[in-house]
Parts: structure tokens; sequence; C-alpha cells
């Protein structure tokens, strides 16, 4: 909670990376400032944590695949966001 005070006191966005939001990462608007948040890799964050967040953003799959890696899930979100600024 602390970490979220601190972003919101200094205008980030907090945002999350959810498997079951339906705002995809590359709608997001990348050029405001972010906290991104992300949770362990099986079981991701609790539904408090999420419900901290302003915005829960996903990573669109493929049918029957179930999670990514969350270093390969940063660098494809990271790249959004360099590629939006």
């Amino acid at each position: 909670e602390s970490v979220v005070d601190w972003a919101r006191s200094n205008n980030l966005v907090t945002t999350c990376a959810d498997t079951n939001s339906e705002f995809n990462y590359f709608d997001a608007d990348w050029k405001k400032a972010r906290l991104v948040v992300f949770g362990s890799e099986a079981h991701g964050l609790d539904r408090f944590e999420r419900d901290l967040m302003e915005e829960t953003i996903s990573i669109p799959m493929a049918n029957g695949v179930e999670s990514l890696n969350i270093a390969v899930s940063c660098g494809i979100i990271v790249f959004e966001a360099i590629r939006q600024t």
C-alpha cells in the first residue's frame, strides 16, 4: 500500500499485469508516467493488490497458453512503453 500511495503522490498511474484483464497492454497510454506491478508467475497478484491499481492490463495469448514467464511479460510491456514514447 505504501508504494501505491507513493506512486499516486508522484502522479504515476498504478498499473498491474493480470491475465484476466480485458484491457490489452498496447491500448494503455504509455506516455503517462506509470508504476507497473507484476505478481508471481504462479499466482499473480491477489485481489487486494489488484484492487489498489488504477489500471489492469493483459498480454493477449494464443488459446491453450496458460501464462508467460514474468521476465518475458516485463520485456513485452516495456518494449511497448518505449515504442509509444
